[in-house]
């Protein structure tokens, strides 16, 4: 509902009826639903392909499929060499070879 907890008495506010955060639950809702679409976020194998300066990046992979995540923390632009071509799940941009990851940002994508 995009509620924020801080500290007494505020975390013991009421839920806001009718007054939910609608665009942040349709995101989580959205995330939700690729998660479950990709079986590989489940069991597949995994490997670290990138921790730096607040950038983690991560390849979940099984024989179908290859999924990148990737969250930039920090506060500038991050270059991202990936080998192939892939798929943005979230804007369905495509990348070859190499994904900017702007500041405060990440990315979802799917090797096609």
């Amino acid at each position: 509902a995009g509620m924020e907890g801080y500290a007494d008495p505020f975390n013991r506010r009421c839920f806001p009826w009718g007054e939910e955060d609608t665009e942040l639950t349709e995101w989580y809702r959205m995330l939700t639903h690729i998660r479950r679409s990709h079986n590989v976020y489940r069991q597949g194998g995994y490997e670290t392909v990138a921790s730096d300066g607040g950038v983690f990046a991560f390849v979940r992979k099984d024989a179908h499929e290859s999924l990148l995540t990737a969250v930039n923390c920090g506060k500038e632009d991050f270059r991202l060499e990936i080998d192939g071509t892939w798929n943005d799940l979230v804007s369905g941009e495509i990348y070859k070879d190499l994904m900017v990851i702007p500041a405060q940002k990440g990315r979802l994508i799917e090797k096609i």
